[in-house]
């Protein structure tokens, strides 16, 4: 895969940007350079980027070098991939010489695509040497022409293994996305609201907004309590959410009169040494760091930043 795109970010404005604005363009051209990234895959847009199997190779042609004769060969060339390879069909000629050598070859020969990298494969041979498996590795230069043809002369090598590939084992990752852009999904996040009167809930996305601001006209101290950490996990993404996620949130109360309590469910646990109550008209910081994603096993720990702050 060949990256030739080079992306600039120019903001020109005689009554300036708007923090929206950037984030927008940011946004914009995070998922241009995602899309130049991946042009050779299918699917890069705002779902998910799924790796294609890598297309056959040509079948080789096969010529003698030297000295021709009767004997039967057959070829195979695979393009490699980081997890798999792409064979061709089978090349075939029945004018090999009886013995390979330096002198007495064959060639197989095939069109290549620039960057790529591929391995010839003996599949059949009724000379010498008998041996089926990988013969030669030819690494093509991205500045190579674009279908040019290239080729590897069997002079008769040891076959490395007796692997000969049969399908297409490349491909076939799926990768959900969009898979850089996605990150900047949290910089235009509205804040959390919650204005329940007395006792409230605390949903994954109020946390997941970064800041909730409590209000609601209350007549006693009053306590609100967070969301599962199953439901937390699910709003993370389920798989794709790892062990050690953090989620830093600040909750603010602006009841002028009443304390305002978080307390939490029996699948997140709450840190030795935590201050989990919110004086009137205060702002406490909170973190909650993600300890099982097993499906069913779901649990987190939270902790508290020092005692509340004014704000």
């Amino acid at each position: 895969m060949s990256l030739t795109q080079q992306e600039g970010l120019y903001f020109t404005s005689t009554t300036g940007i708007s923090g929206q604005q950037v984030v927008a363009s940011i946004g914009a051209a995070v998922q241009a350079d995602e899309a130049a990234l991946f042009s050779t895959l299918t699917g890069c847009t705002q779902s998910d980027v799924v790796l294609s199997q890598l297309a056959a190779p040509s079948t080789p042609t096969i010529t003698q070098g030297g000295t021709a004769g009767s004997t039967n060969y057959s070829y195979v060339v695979g393009d490699l991939s980081n997890n798999g390879v792409s064979p061709s069909s089978a090349g075939s000629t029945t004018t090999g010489n009886a013995t390979l050598t330096s002198t007495n070859y064959n060639t197989i020969s095939f069109p290549a695509t620039p960057g790529h990298t591929y391995v010839v494969y003996r599949s059949a041979s009724s000379g010498t040497p008998s041996g089926l498996g990988a013969i030669g590795t030819l690494n093509v230069p991205l500045t190579a022409v674009a279908g040019a043809t290239v080729s590897l002369n069997d002079t008769g090598q040891t076959a490395t293994n007796t692997f000969v590939p049969t399908a297409n084992s490349t491909g076939g990752a799926v990768f959900p996305g969009p898979v850089f852009s996605e990150v900047l999904a949290g910089l235009s996040v509205a804040l959390g609201s919650l204005a329940t009167v007395g006792a409230g809930s605390i949903t994954a996305a109020m946390l997941l907004s970064g800041m909730i601001v409590r209000s609601g006209t209350q007549s006693a101290a009053f306590t609100d309590t967070l969301v599962s950490a199953a439901a937390i996990v699910a709003a993370l993404g389920g798989p794709k959410c790892a062990v050690n996620t953090q989620i830093d949130f600040d909750v603010r109360n602006t009841c002028a009169t009443y304390t305002e309590t978080i307390a939490v469910p029996s699948s997140i646990t709450s840190a030795t040494g935590n201050t989990l109550t919110i004086a009137t008209a205060n702002q406490k910081q909170f973190k909650l760091v993600i300890t099982n994603v097993t499906p069913g096993s779901e649990a987190a720990t939270l902790y508290s930043r020092g005692a509340a702050s004014a704000y």
